[in-house]
């Protein structure tokens, strides 16, 4: 059950909710983001909640509130960083001479301000400002290059030996003092102006637990399949009053045909999710290294790399040495123990590093099996159950006294029983 008003979330998106009617020490999530997606879009609405008090406890609220001053030519008073808008170029494009002041006033936001000349073709100031190519500026400007500004700031950043990471649409910061020089070109890490429409409905999100970027990861258990999901550099999770059709894995034609093909310097136009799931399941470390987004796995992602850890050895490696890999631990030592290397297990793995399937999609050889019981005795069923589907009587036959009867294994000693003779004739009572 939803915890917010609909008829009030609905109101806020249209920037015409009663503020009478907010509780200010207790404003559900949901409505939260649809508070700020009427700021950003009703600068009546963002006056009035300039005036109200609580508003201080919200600095995504601030921010939202500053970044419609902007779009609307005003050049707001910030205090401190939590005040300062990632996104000054959207629902709507301010004109040059704000832009230009703003950086003036503010010369940490140049890097905002150079995105929104790509955005809006802005040229002269972009060159004015003296930037570094950055990647995300170039997929803006790519994004817009209809705009004859925008275009010729794409061709100025593409021309560039070395291309920097700047501005990280996954995290909405600005790395200006400490950039990084992109290891590949343009690479579909931007959430670039034309994605920020395509919107989400109430009742398609389903609401938010809690508020902030992990809301909907929360309630969803991972990011949404849609690459605009994939960031928020709005903080309204692109939340809208109507339904809309859902953006799907929607590669467009060129990006498609990078399944077959290998990847370019810079990746076309469109949404690389289906890339991104297709190198995870065949295990291509240089692809999938490339294309993974750092931050928000998609929910089928992880089922993914599961696979491409069971079939490829060079992937399973790989992923033994990323950080923050625990949910791949089991899947990592099947692997390892597949390739008659027992060394991760011991009798301290805990139990979810303790896989279940150790003989898919290969099977290690007996001895390998009886070292992994021996190093650790929680591993006997899945040992028993590689006795059978290898054809290891020896093992099974040290093994049947200190199991338990259970239904796995006779699943398995079925799908023997007909195949080659050995351990389906164990005495299996069930």
């Amino acid at each position: 059950m939803h915890g917010y008003d609909e008829n009030d979330a609905l109101a806020a998106i249209r920037g015409n909710l009663p503020l009478s009617s907010l509780n200010s020490s207790n404003i559900d999530p949901t409505l939260l983001f649809c508070i700020i997606r009427g700021i950003r879009h009703h600068p009546d609405f963002a006056n009035a909640l300039r005036r109200e008090t609580w508003v201080l406890q919200y600095p995504a609220l601030l921010r939202a509130i500053n970044a419609r001053d902007i779009m609307n030519d005003i050049v707001p008073s910030m205090e401190t960083d939590e005040e300062v808008p990632y996104c000054i170029w959207h629902p709507e494009i301010a004109s040059e001479a704000t832009y230009r002041a703003l950086a003036e006033r503010y010369p940490h936001m140049r890097y905002q301000v150079g995105r929104a000349c790509a955005a809006a073709g802005y040229v002269d100031l972009w060159r004015d400002l003296a930037l570094l190519p950055d990647i995300s500026i170039a997929e803006e400007a790519r994004d817009n290059q209809a705009n004859p500004g925008s275009r010729l700031i794409l061709e100025a950043i593409l021309k560039e030996p070395v291309k920097w990471l700047v501005m990280n649409d996954y995290t909405r910061t600005v790395s200006a003092d400490a950039p990084l020089p992109a290891r590949f070109g343009l690479n579909g890490d931007t959430a670039v102006r034309s994605t920020l429409d395509i919107k989400r409905s109430l009742g398609e999100l389903g609401g938010f637990w809690t508020f902030g970027d992990r809301g909907y990861l929360a309630l969803s258990g991972g990011s949404p399949f849609v690459s605009s999901l994939s960031f928020n550099i709005t903080e309204d999770w692109n939340i809208d009053a109507e339904y809309g059709a859902c953006e799907d894995a929607g590669t467009d034609a060129e990006m498609a045909t990078l399944l077959w093909n290998p990847l370019p310097d810079h990746l076309p136009e469109g949404n690389k999710d289906v890339l991104i799931l297709m190198a995870a399941y065949h295990g291509d470390i240089d692809r999938y290294a490339r294309l993974r987004r750092p931050t928000r796995p998609l929910p089928q992602e992880t089922a993914c790399i599961q696979r491409g850890i069971y079939h490829n050895t060079m992937f399973a490696r790989w992923w033994a040495e990323q950080p923050n890999n625990g949910e791949f631990q089991a899947a990592i030592n099947a692997r390892y123990i597949m390739n008659n290397d027992p060394s991760r297990i011991t009798v301290d793995t805990p139990a979810f590093a303790l896989p279940s399937v150790i003989w898919y999609p290969s099977w290690a050889c007996a001895e390998t099996y009886r070292e992994v019981v021996s190093l650790c005795p929680a591993m006997k069923p899945a040992a028993a159950r590689a006795a059978i589907v290898a054809d290891h009587q020896d093992l099974w036959d040290e093994l049947l006294d200190s199991i338990d009867p259970s239904p796995a294994l006779l699943a398995e000693a079925s799908w023997r029983e007909g195949e080659t003779t050995g351990a389906q004739k164990a005495p299996l009572s069930l």
